[in-house]
């Protein structure tokens, strides 16, 4: 009972201190004692309790046990060790459903949507029959990597087996397609569904946020309200971005209002973040710099970060230096602080300044994310990452991105300001490097038919050169293009972005593209 109570309150150490007492008493644990164990590590994330607690169950042989194997999966992926996760459902010697379940929540909850994909795949090649949770997975991270055929797909599976109507399925694929730029399928859900909640319209809300339409978003929020449904904080937090999205200044403050005196809902640090990023955007400082310092949350690293990226945009130089001493004086190995000051500097022309950063990030060990580009073809993902060359068509890639760059400047679209105003001499040099984003538009411009549009994922912000060199690419080859970063849902057509160039010049060509 004592331990029991203790892992109710998430009280591991004690817990365990109460399991080595049991033991010494005599009393043996069977593989069922050790279950509650695993959970509450993945719960609270304590991977060195959970290894320990790993290591009890291989001495007692509880580790063949498929309860345990799947608790121990579910562990080391919730705790971002996918190779420990791996490695023990390929020795598992039997799965179930929620062994494949499992493992594909740890790749959706690291961003590793791709990997969970190819689970999937794997698992229906099998003839495994998937559970709802499977198709739930699924489905979350077909909305990672923007896999809408795969998605569409999976959508026709959820119909078949019955689970169509599931409150979390419907959210999930409402939100699936508006991540993938599929409004028109999002909508139909939506349409479609006899039961809404707060989640659903919050999805649909965010969609129409991602791609800059305020209206659509309040017209919807105040719709929801009509039909009953009581708005919370995520709702407004989609609206909050709906504003971010267009720069609504004066709107976003008063959405933040209306949430806390008249719906009575307690501000979150997200809310606070996204109307931060609002200020910046707009060249706001000293009101961004007041509203960090005085809410009522400590160690706000993302509101700094996100100020210290919108420094780039005005090249204040004064302020972004005075966030990267802030959010390093919280976390001294935060990489992103020093690649987004490195851009500011690089913007500034201050290119020595700007290297001697990026050797003391390197010295210190602090590796970037790896950025990669996603794009289906086909019913087939396809993964690209900078200067890739492992791809079956990088000649013809290469080669295409090259005629690219031709056209551009004979048609003096690389002399143009209204791309390269944004952009620092030693970068508009080489527009058209070899990004990962740009790799899988190329690549998309070869075998997307060209009345469909082409849609690329991003795992990280796009940065402000890609973004550029894909307005010009739209241009030149009349395309529609989609790319979905961290941010929002940036629709190319015809030279110009539905971002209005708001939401990519916080990155720069310093990210691991």
């Amino acid at each position: 009972m004592m331990i029991k109570a203790y892992l109710e309150h998430e009280l591991i150490e004690k817990a365990l201190a109460a399991l080595d007492g049991m033991q010494m008493c005599g009393i043996q644990p069977d593989h069922i004692t050790f279950l509650p164990f695993v959970k509450v590590c993945s719960n609270i994330l304590a991977l060195e309790h959970g290894q320990h607690i790993h290591a009890s169950i291989v001495k007692r042989g509880f580790d063949t046990q498929l309860a345990i194997i799947n608790s121990l999966i579910n562990m080391y992926g919730k705790c971002g060790k996918l190779e420990e996760a791996h490695l023990l459902f390929d020795k598992a010697p039997e799965k179930d459903i929620l062994t494949w379940n499992a493992l594909m929540t740890g790749y959706v909850s690291e961003g590793q949507g791709l990997a969970a994909l190819r689970l999937y795949l794997q698992l229906e090649h099998a003839g495994i029959k998937p559970d709802k949770g499977t198709y739930f997975r699924a489905i979350r991270a077909c909305t990672a990597v923007s896999a809408l055929g795969l998605g569409k797909r999976i959508h026709e599976a959820v119909k078949e087996a019955g689970f169509s109507t599931e409150m979390s399925i419907i959210n999930a694929l409402v939100d699936m397609y508006a991540k993938c730029g599929s409004l028109k399928d999002a909508h139909r859900v939506f349409q479609e569904s006899s039961n809404k909640d707060v989640v659903t319209w919050s999805s649909l809300i965010s969609g129409y946020a991602e791609q800059s339409d305020y209206d659509t978003a309040v017209e919807l929020f105040q719709e929801m309200q009509e039909e009953g449904v009581k708005p919370d904080g995520i709702a407004f937090l989609s609206l909050l971005a709906a504003c971010a999205h267009k720069g609504l200044v004066i709107k976003g403050l008063f959405w933040l209002r209306q949430m806390r005196d008249h719906y009575e809902i307690t501000e979150e640090l997200q809310h606070y973040d996204c109307i931060v990023d609002l200020l910046g955007c707009r060249g706001l400082f000293d009101e961004a710099e007041d509203l960090l310092e005085t809410i009522p949350f400590q160690y706000n690293v993302v509101g700094w970060l996100s100020l210290l990226g919108s420094c780039k945009t005005y090249t204040n130089l004064k302020v972004a230096k005075r966030c990267f001493d802030i959010i390093n004086g919280v976390d001294t190995d935060h990489t992103t602080s020093y690649v987004l000051l490195s851009s500011v500097y690089t913007k500034a022309g201050m290119y020595r300044e700007a290297e001697e950063l990026e050797i003391s990030r390197r010295d210190k060990e602090l590796w970037k994310k790896t950025g990669q580009a996603y794009i289906e073809v086909d019913n087939h993902i396809h993964c690209f990452s900078a200067d890739d060359e492992t791809h079956p068509q990088t000649a013809g890639i290469h080669s295409k991105l090259e005629l690219l760059n031709l056209q551009a400047k004979q048609q003096g679209l690389l002399n143009d300001g209204v791309y390269l105003d944004t952009i620092p001499p030693v970068v508009q040099q080489d527009l058209f490097c070899r990004h990962s984003e740009k790799l899988a538009t190329v690549f998309g411009l070869m075998t997307v038919p060209r009345d469909a549009p082409i849609r690329v994922a991003k795992n990280l912000r796009i940065c402000t050169d890609c973004h550029q060199a894909i307005k010009i690419i739209s241009k030149i080859e009349h395309r529609d293009i989609l790319v979905k970063d961290i941010d929002c849902i940036h629709i190319f057509s015809n030279g110009s972005c539905s971002c209005g160039d708001r939401h990519y010049q916080s990155n720069s060509c310093t990210n691991a593209h």
